[in-house]
């Protein structure tokens, strides 16, 4: 039957028609050894794609004469293709006679071209629908005051906007590993979300082994927040800044400086200063604030870095004296304070906290989960609850937490080795 004949003349059955779709579709074999199945008005076969190598060559196609549509199936996936209107008409027998169309050898690559579309156009509306459920946000640390305190905030503006309930569950132990361990190996759904900070950078360099990869099993969503830590000494301590500070180490007037706890941002930033400075101190690690404050402050110890949350209103009260913020800038719910690194040039130590989601989670529902972050972080009232805290908004792409996250591991990884620090 030529192109553009309307002649209404049945095929003797299937493998005619198949035959004779074969001859409209370009470099595509339809084989009547490939027939699979017929079953009333149904005809299934295969297809070969010669452009494709390997086993994606072959696709099982299904003909559904009555209903006027192909089925494509790759990978479980089944898409239906809606024919329109073609000037290739045919019909054939399957038990009755029934009018079908068949399509154009142009018409059919718009249609397979259509196919490759279709799974963007699937993924889109998955986002859309996303979430339709009560989401899990792990806090891999102990419930109160620091991320967990700053979470919960976040999330209750995100269960507005999203209709659902954001659970926050905290999973602590090792460090946060129990917890991070607990996302990685969750469905990558966008249904369990991690609420973490620097420790997912740290944690791989003090630890010996961890049982997840903090850069291959999550999926970088965005940063919330983020606050500097803060240097401070006793009262009656003859450093009125960090300078003299650094020049009374050299001189061995002051040795030591406490954190709350080993391997912490606080930590870090003590160590860092001891190899920028060239200076010698001994660590000093707390299991809490209230202990370090209280020895700080009868000057058992020599200086100490804290959270700014922590330790602003002491500062402000003048229970200690604080000599400057982590920050390469000054923080601006603490203008008052100088930076380390106004005499240390390049020192920069700052605390974020940001939502991870599994590895694999589709790149569309990671998309809106910062987009819609970013919206809650927006909120006046979300805004005046961090500053509280003494915490200010950040958000950002996936991609920039995704080179945050290797930058941090890249900068500590050697200072940590070098520092000789582990956890068990």
């Amino acid at each position: 039957m030529p192109h553009g004949s309307h002649t209404k003349r049945p095929f003797a059955g299937p493998k005619a028609a198949l035959a004779y779709l074969s001859r409209y579709t370009h470099r595509v074999a339809i084989s009547n050894r490939r027939l699979i199945a017929l079953n009333g008005r149904r005809v299934t076969f295969k297809v070969k794609n010669y452009r494709i190598k390997g086993p994606d060559r072959y696709t099982t196609m299904t003909l559904d004469v009555g209903e006027q549509h192909w089925c494509c199936r790759r990978a479980f996936h089944l898409y239906q293709i809606q024919i329109e209107r073609s000037s290739a008409r045919c019909a054939t027998t399957l038990g009755t006679d029934i009018m079908t169309k068949f399509p154009h050898r142009r018409q059919f690559l718009h249609l397979a071209a259509g196919t490759a579309v279709l799974p963007a156009v699937s993924r889109v509306a998955r986002a859309q629908a996303w979430p339709s459920r009560n989401i899990r946000m792990v806090v891999p640390f102990a419930a109160g005051p620091g991320i967990d305190a700053i979470a919960r905030i976040v999330a209750s503006r995100l269960s507005e906007l999203w209709r659902v309930q954001v659970i926050i569950e905290n999973r602590p132990g090792s460090g946060g590993n129990i917890g991070s361990e607990a996302v990685a190996r969750s469905q990558p759904d966008g249904y369990t979300l991690l609420a973490n900070g620097p420790a997912l950078a740290l944690n791989r360099y003090l630890f010996g082994r961890l049982p997840y990869d903090p850069v291959n099993d999550f999926a970088p969503a965005t940063l919330f927040c983020a606050l500097p830590n803060i240097m401070i000494v006793p009262n009656s301590s003859p450093a009125k800044s960090v300078s003299e500070f650094i020049q009374l180490a050299k001189a061995r007037t002051v040795s030591t400086f406490a954190s709350a706890g080993t391997g912490t941002t606080q930590h870090l930033s003590g160590e860092l200063l001891k190899r920028m400075a060239g200076i010698d101190l001994t660590h000093v690690p707390y299991r809490g604030y209230p202990f370090l404050l209280g020895d700080l402050i009868s000057e058992r110890v020599d200086a100490g870095f804290l959270s700014l949350g922590a330790a602003i209103e002491v500062v402000r009260t003048s229970q200690v004296r604080g000599l400057a913020v982590t920050s390469v800038k000054r923080f601006p719910l603490a203008p008052e304070l100088p930076t380390v690194s106004e005499a240390l040039p390049g020192y920069d130590v700052s605390t974020w906290f940001a939502f991870f989601a599994p590895s694999k989670t589709p790149m569309e529902i990671i998309k809106k989960i910062s987009s819609d972050t970013a919206v809650a972080l927006s909120d006046p009232d979300v805004r005046r609850k961090l500053e509280q805290l003494s915490v200010v908004v950040v958000s950002s792409a996936p991609e920039e937490l995704a080179a945050l996250l290797r930058s941090d591991m890249e900068k500590w990884g050697s200072i940590i080795k070098d520092a000789g620090i582990k956890l068990e």
